[in-house]
Parts: C-alpha cells; sequence; structure tokens
C-alpha cells in the first residue's frame, strides 16, 4: 500500500480520483480483515458444518428409530420362541421327546400348526414386521424328493407393507399347510409351497441339535436374503425354538422386508439435498451394501450388488465404489449378527449433490462479496465528491472572479480565499496585513522552491512565467522524458500533486504581489555563465 500511496504523490491525479482510492484502499482493509477473521474463527466453513450437523442429526434420529424396532421385533421374538416350544412339548409329549417323532405325521404337524397360528397372527402385529414364521425339525413326507431338506412350518406375510402398521393387518400364507389357511381364511401367498427349504434359513442348521438356556443367547439377525421365488430382498431375525430343557425343536423369527425398511426409514427431506439411510455389516473398512439395506430418496439410490470402500473427507466420510461416491456419517448399530459381523448405521449424501451444495452456497458468498466490494467502490466514490465538490467550486468561484464565500468545509481553504479576495479589492497588499497562517504558508513554499535543483528550476520559471510542458524541451533543449523526470522531482519537493495544484499556487503568489519572489533564483539554481 505504500508503494501505491508514494505513487499517488508522483502521478498528476485529481484531488477527488486521489480520495476515491484512499477511501476504497482502506474499505478493503477492513474488508480483507473481516475475511481474515472470518476464515479464522471458521465463518467461511459454516456450510460444511452445518451440513455435516444436520447429518448427524438425520442419523441419531433414524438410528433411535431403527433401534427401537430392531429391539421390539428382537423381544417379540424371544417371547414367540418359549410359547411355539411348549405348543410342541404338548404335542409330542404323547409320543416321546424326540422332535422327529412328528415325521410323517400330517395330522399332527397340522394340530400344531395350528397351534401355532394364534402366537404367529398376534405376534405379527405387536412386533410390526413384515413377516412371521415357525419351523420344526420334521416333514410330512420323508420319502418326497428333498425330504432332507423340507421342513413342516408356517410362514405368515403382510398382504400389503405400509409405512403405518394397521391395526387389523390383512395376512397371506407363504408357508404352511393348506388345511391351515382354509381354517382361519387366510390367501395363500402366490409363491406358497407347503413347507420351507430350511437351505434359506439361516440358523436352521446353526441351531440344530444344540442346546440353549435362553433363546436370546442364540438369536441374530440375517445378511440381506432373497425371499424365494419372489422379487423381495428382506432381513430375518432369528432364534431357536427351545423346550423346556433348552432342546431346540426348530427355528422362528420374524422378517423385515426392504420395501418396509425404505417406507418406514427415509431421510427426512431438507433444502441439503438428497440423503440415503443404510443399514449393513462392516467389514475391514468397507460397508457391506451387498449385505444390507438401503433407503431410497428422490434423485438419490446405492447400488446394493457391492460394498462401499470408506476412506475420510474432513469430518465426513467417503464411502465409494466403481461408478458411486457418497459422503456421510455412520454410527453402530446395536444389531447382533451372524457370527463375527457388527451392523452400522448411516446416512449418506451423494458426492455430486454435496458438490453441488457446497459450490452453491460459495458463490453465494462470491456474490455477496463481490456486491460488497461494489458497493465500497460507490460509496468510496460519493464519499470523496462530497468531500471535494465544495473545494473544486470554491476554487472556480475563485478563477472567475466570483464570489468565493462557498464553504469548501477546509477552513484553510476558506480562509486563504477569502483572504486572497480581500486583497484583491484593496490598492496594495502588504506582508504586514496577510494573516499569520497564510503568511507561513507562502514562506513555506518559497523555501520549498529554493530546494530545487538549476535543472528543475529551469522547467518551474518557464512554468511560472506560462509555458506549458510540449514547449519545455523546444526552450530548454532537453528531451521531453526529460522534462517529465523533472516535473516528477518538483512535484514530490514542492508537496503538489499535479500541475494544476501548482498554478493555484501561482496565481495565487501572484494576485498577492509576491511573484518576483519566485522568479528570483538562489545561487545555486543559476547555471555558470
Amino acid at each position: 500500500m505504500s508503494e501505491i500511496l508514494r505513487y499517488l504523490k508522483r502521478e498528476r491525479r485529481s484531488m477527488q480520483f486521489r480520495m476515491s482510492l484512499y477511501l476504497l484502499l482502506m474499505l478493503f482493509l477492513a474488508f480483507m480483515t473481516f475475511v481474515f477473521l472470518g476464515i479464522a474463527f471458521g465463518f467461511f466453513s459454516l456450510t460444511e458444518d452445518r451440513l455435516y450437523e444436520g447429518m448427524e442429526q438425520q442419523l441419531r434420529l433414524l438410528t433411535d428409530e431403527m433401534r427401537d424396532e430392531l429391539g421390539r421385533m428382537e423381544g417379540y421374538a424371544h417371547t414367540l420362541s418359549g410359547r411355539l416350544g411348549s405348543s410342541v412339548e404338548d404335542c409330542v409329549g404323547e409320543y416321546s421327546t424326540e422332535i422327529s417323532k412328528l415325521n410323517n405325521q400330517p395330522d399332527k404337524l397340522l394340530e400344531l400348526q395350528e397351534e401355532f397360528y394364534p402366537e404367529l397372527s398376534s405376534i405379527l402385529q405387536l412386533s410390526r414386521g413384515s413377516g412371521i414364521y415357525a419351523v420344526i425339525d420334521a416333514t410330512t413326507n420323508t420319502e418326497a424328493p428333498g425330504a432332507e431338506k423340507s421342513r413342516s412350518g408356517v410362514y405368515l406375510r403382510l398382504y400389503n407393507i405400509a409405512a403405518d402398521y394397521s391395526l387389523n393387518p390383512k395376512f397371506t400364507c407363504f408357508r404352511g399347510i393348506p388345511e391351515l389357511a382354509r381354517k382361519y381364511r387366510v390367501e395363500l401367498h402366490n409363491r406358497w409351497n407347503m413347507e420351507f427349504d430350511t437351505t434359506s434359513l439361516p440358523g436352521f442348521r446353526l441351531f440344530s441339535g444344540k442346546h440353549y438356556d435362553k433363546a436370546s443367547e442364540a438369536g441374530f439377525w440375517s445378511n440381506r436374503l432373497d425371499l424365494p421365488d419372489t422379487w423381495e430382498e428382506i432381513l430375518l431375525y432369528s432364534v431357536p425354538i427351545l423346550g423346556s430343557d433348552g432342546r431346540v425343536y426348530g427355528e422362528c423369527g420374524i422378517e423385515m422386508n426392504e420395501l418396509l425398511f425404505q417406507m418406514r426409514h427415509m431421510v427426512y427431506a431438507n433444502r441439503s439435498g438428497s440423503m440415503i439411510f443404510v443399514i449393513a455389516p462392516l467389514s475391514e473398512r468397507r460397508l457391506r451394501m451387498d449385505l444390507g439395506l438401503a433407503g431410497k430418496m428422490e434423485g438419490s439410490s446405492v447400488r446394493t450388488d457391492e460394498a462401499l470402500r470408506i476412506g475420510r473427507k474432513g469430518r465426513f466420510f467417503r464411502y465409494y465404489s466403481e461408478g458411486q461416491s457418497f459422503l456421510g456419517v455412520q454410527a453402530p448399530l446395536p444389531m447382533r449378527g451372524e457370527p463375527g459381523q457388527s451392523w452400522e448405521a448411516a446416512v449418506l449424501m451423494p458426492q455430486s449433490v454435496y458438490s453441488d451444495y457446497v459450490v452453491f452456497h460459495r458463490i453465494r458468498w462470491t456474490l455477496a462479496a463481490a456486491v460488497l466490494l461494489i458497493l465500497m467502490g460507490i460509496a468510496a466514490f460519493f464519499l470523496s465528491r462530497s468531500y471535494v465538490l465544495p473545494i473544486r467550486n470554491s476554487l472556480d468561484a475563485f478563477r472567475n472572479g466570483g464570489d468565493p464565500a462557498l464553504e469548501s468545509g477546509i477552513p484553510e481553504i476558506e480562509e486563504l480565499l477569502h483572504f486572497v479576495d480581500q486583497k484583491l479589492k484593496e490598492a496594495s497588499i502588504e506582508r504586514e496585513g496577510i494573516p499569520l497562517k497564510i503568511a507561513e504558508l507562502f514562506d513555506a513554499f518559497e523555501e520549498r522552491v529554493g530546494r530545487l535543483t538549476a535543472a528543475e528550476y529551469a522547467v518551474f520559471s518557464h512554468y511560472v512565467r506560462g509555458y506549458d510542458i510540449p514547449e519545455l524541451p523546444g526552450l530548454l533543449y532537453i528531451s521531453i522524458n526529460t522534462v517529465r523526470k523533472h516535473n516528477r522531482s518538483i512535484y514530490e519537493k514542492l508537496n503538489v500533486a499535479s500541475k494544476d495544484e501548482l498554478m493555484v499556487y501561482v496565481e495565487l503568489f501572484r494576485r498577492c504581489g509576491r511573484l518576483e519572489k519566485l522568479l528570483t533564483p538562489k545561487k545555486h539554481q543559476v547555471y555558470d555563465k
């Protein structure tokens, strides 16, 4: 800035231009101070901070909802295990304690399913799952093809999935003996089978042949499964059906399908853009979306056929795979998965949506700063104009022989103009009559003229005699560049900004009868002959 100020002192610039630039520089310095303080205190990172806090809030809300839902389903599944175990023991007590004794006993299996149905339908309504099932380690026909993996049981599913649970939901029978469906007037699912294929049940082989004190000890959530013979994808919470002695009679559990998850756990719409809530196992810095569930929102989706690698980007986690990239936040989910698994809940935002959101706000800040700078420039112009205009009007009135009484707002200039005007009306001007401040002003200017070198004084004296710059090279036998060089030195030594300002002093000396003092050179200002 000091270089700019020195440059302005050397160059011929109007008072208004100089004042405007000085004010603009001061305002710009204040603006840059504000920007620096904003950066230092994180003011300009509020966009990312606000987005992060919004995603964290969404994650806390959705995770709490998910925790409650999981806890409700798990609790009812544990209750169901005990009730179904008692029903099995009542049924097999006549035969033996071995569940296999029910093989090839279709009537007893139907009787057992009829015992199961009220419990299953009641628990399905209370748990608010999308389906519920119970299967025992026995089959209707051990001689049928595939009998080794076919087991008898009941699987009820909701007829219609809705976010708001109905008080009297309608069920379909996905697995079970047809007579059961007829008795309870339940429609058979369009992909109905009478028995379960146990290879599609995550816990059947795991629980078989073991003893447990409590069903909760063995219960777990499966990875995402394809519901047999349908397009649907589901999670199952599976627990063993336990007898009073801890013997395992089969498996039961509650279903959460993908559509139900998407309808109940949508990220609330906001100005930040589309976000998606997902739950999935975490494995070696990868979010296993190929094993979890993903919500949906208009304009956003997550491919669920591959895992997302996890990195960091500032405060956010970065999730990416081939062809897709997200930023988000995540937290552990109290969800007991398959052995060795831990589940995470995450709120994701597509990288493109995040970039658009941040760029939009940065552009807005930039435009606001540009508008502010423009306003600062306009303010500087009008402030300087309001300061300079009265001075120019007073000088113009004085130069044209009018009344210079128009106030300039600067006491020294007003005093000088009034003094000169007073003396012009008098017959002669005597030094004793000059006010002390004006006399000191003249003396100071004469003293500065005495500092000029001989070459500079030669140029100055021609100005006093009324010559213009283009005439000097021919008169002094020097180049125009040399004239300009002397000009800069003259302006600096005489403390004036332009030739116009210099001629104001010359005119004042002329009108006060002191012009000869400027045309009388000092000894060092005379060239040797």
